[in-house]
C-alpha cells in the first residue's frame, strides 16, 4: 500500500521526529503489520464498516450543500463527526468530517468513473529500511 500525509497526520499518530521525516511523501509499505489499519481505505465498504461499526446517537442536520450538491448530514450526538449525504439522485455519501482539533475530513467524488491506478514514483519502500541504524 501506499500512503501520503502531511505534518499534521504524522504528529497527531507517530510524533514530530516522524513528521520531520515522512511528512507529504509518499512511503510504501506492506499491508499487513503496523500498516494494516490503512488497508481499509481501499474497500469502500470496509472503510464504512470501519468508520460505522461504533457510532453514538444520531441526529439529522438540516439541509445544506457539500460542494454544490444537495446533501443532509447525519450528526453523531455522542463521538462527534458528520456523514454527508446526497439528497438528489443517488444518495451517495459526500463527506465525512469532524471539526474538533484532533478530527479531518474525508471526501467522496467520482461514483462509477473508472479509475487507473499507478504506484507513485519515489515512494519511499519502509520494509527496505534498517530499524537497528
Amino acid at each position: 500500500m501506499y500512503l501520503n500525509a502531511g505534518a499534521t497526520f504524522w504528529r497527531a499518530n507517530a510524533n514530530a521526529a516522524t513528521a520531520a521525516l515522512v511528512a507529504n511523501k509518499w512511503l510504501k509499505a506492506p499491508s499487513t503489520g503496523s500498516f494494516a489499519s490503512f488497508t481499509e481505505f481501499g474497500s469502500l465498504t470496509d472503510l464504512f464498516t470501519a468508520l460505522f461499526s461504533s457510532h453514538g446517537k444520531l441526529a439529522k442536520s438540516a439541509s445544506t450543500t457539500v460542494r454544490g450538491i444537495a446533501a443532509i448530514g447525519l450528526i453523531d450526538k455522542t463521538n462527534g463527526g458528520t456523514l454527508y449525504v446526497a439528497t438528489k439522485g443517488e444518495p451517495y455519501p459526500l463527506e465525512i468530517s469532524d471539526p474538533s482539533s484532533s478530527g479531518g475530513s474525508i471526501t467522496f467524488t467520482d461514483f462509477n468513473a473508472p479509475v487507473k491506478i499507478t504506484a507513485p514514483a519515489g515512494a519511499i519502500d519502509l520494509s527496505k529500511l534498517n530499524s537497528s541504524a
